[in-house]
């Protein structure tokens, strides 16, 4: 679905990650066995999807990660460990993400996943780390489906689309607005999404009108708003 981004919204951003990083480096130190204590760092993973659908907010959430663990590293690092930080871009597909989780797996110094993006991306991660017993902490991954299950390894911690859609709703309902619209910007958004914000549009009884893009809506809204 179309995101509008702020310039307030891209400056938070860093302040975000920071607080995930130190989440999730903490939660790595906190697992029973994972690290020993002669290691002198700890290393955490990020997955993102770089596909056209998602790179434009994909390097925010990946420039936000690094500036936040550099900083972290700057202050004495977690409990006198640094903190490394390993980006794994992935192209929206499933193969891709699997040699992606295949990575992280076999890297013997990695002890958690952090801010994987975007939604789909993080719904596989959650599913398959569930049917495989992938014994990560999974903090702060981006999970916007309000359906989606999560295991006791995984922390989500940003608001799901049933919770946006309902703010959102809440806020119309003051101004007697009765009627809403959802633009997909891409084929596959509307296929993911659909019978979802239909459900939740519903259940708060406001009048739902789809609209679904042919072209790459996103970049078409960035470059109107840059002219």
């Amino acid at each position: 679905m179309l995101l509008e981004k702020s310039a307030s919204s891209r400056r938070r951003f860093p302040q975000q990650t920071s607080v995930i990083a130190a989440c999730v480096a903490a939660s790595a130190l906190a697992q029973p066995g994972k690290v020993d204590a002669a290691q002198r760092s700890v290393s955490i993973a990020q997955l993102v999807d770089v596909s056209q659908a998602q790179q434009d907010v994909s390097k925010d959430f990946l420039t936000g990660s690094h500036a936040a663990l550099q900083d972290i590293n700057l202050r004495g690092g977690l409990q006198g460990r640094r903190v490394e930080y390993i980006a794994f871009e992935t192209d929206g597909t499933p193969a891709s993400l699997r040699a992606a989780l295949d990575s992280v797996k076999s890297n013997p110094a990695c002890m958690a996943m952090s801010g994987s993006f975007g939604s789909q991306l993080a719904s596989e991660m959650v599913s398959l780390a569930r049917q495989e017993g992938f014994n990560f902490a999974h903090v702060a991954p981006w999970l916007q489906s309000s359906v989606a299950a999560v295991d006791d390894d995984t922390f989500p911690i940003f608001a799901a689309r049933r919770e946006q859609i309902t703010h959102a709703g809440k806020s119309l309902s003051v101004m007697g607005i009765a009627e809403i619209g959802a633009v997909y910007g891409f084929n596959r958004d509307y296929a993911a999404y659909k019978t979802e914000v239909e459900r939740i549009a519903s259940s708060m009884q406001l009048k739902l009108q789809m609209f679904q893009s042919k072209g790459n809506l996103w970049r078409g809204a960035k470059a109107a708003r840059t002219q």
